[in-house]
């Protein structure tokens, strides 16, 4: 048997529990004013720690707010830009999909991968132009389980969990989700 001839059946095994809990936090790093500008059940911190050598994602939205005392029109209404750290590709598939240009337009998507993704030696942030799905393979056989893969504004495509299948182009992928062409 060549050596790693099992890695096929166990990767498909342990990349179908994704791991969500990505962002570690610290009591001493919680800011002291937090409680001086948030919400309830609201913390503001002043670092965090990475928890999973993985990527993760950068968000940015353009929120439509109103004043709780008026009306919901344009006349009362402001917009409050919003940046959002997503740790898991399941947790951002459904915030892409709340795009809904009434009170909720998507300013950009960035993906955060560790260097032995991306090759750089260290984190690197790229912008997200589209999100495809495609079907994993152990020992050349087409299986049951979604791999998405992620597509940077520079053309590469990186798996959005590191032990997914690598694609270099775009054979055999569905696209999921793509970012407006005026907005790449």
């Amino acid at each position: 048997m060549p050596p790693f001839a099992h890695r096929d059946t166990f990767r498909a095994t342990i990349y179908s529990v994704h791991f969500a809990a990505m962002f570690i936090t610290n009591d001493a790093h919680r800011s002291a004013s937090h409680s001086l500008f948030g919400a309830p059940g609201e913390a503001y911190w002043r670092a965090a720690e990475i928890a999973l050598f993985k990527p993760w994602y950068l968000v940015s939205i353009i929120q439509k707010e109103v004043p709780d005392n008026k009306v919901d029109d344009d006349e009362d209404a402001y917009e409050a830009m919003r940046s959002i750290l997503v740790a898991d590709i399941h947790d951002l598939l459904p915030l892409l999909a709340s795009d809904n240009g009434d009170r909720t337009t998507l300013k950009s998507v960035h993906v955060v991968s560790p260097a032995y993704m991306n090759g750089s030696g260290g984190w690197q942030m790229d912008r997200l132009v589209a999100i495809w799905h495609t079907k994993d393979t152990v020992d050349g056989e087409p299986v049951d389980l979604n791999v998405e893969i992620l597509e940077t504004v520079g053309g590469k495509l990186y798996p959005a969990f590191p032990m997914e299948k690598i694609v270099e182009k775009h054979d055999d992928l569905t696209l999921v989700w793509q970012h407006p062409p005026e907005h790449p």
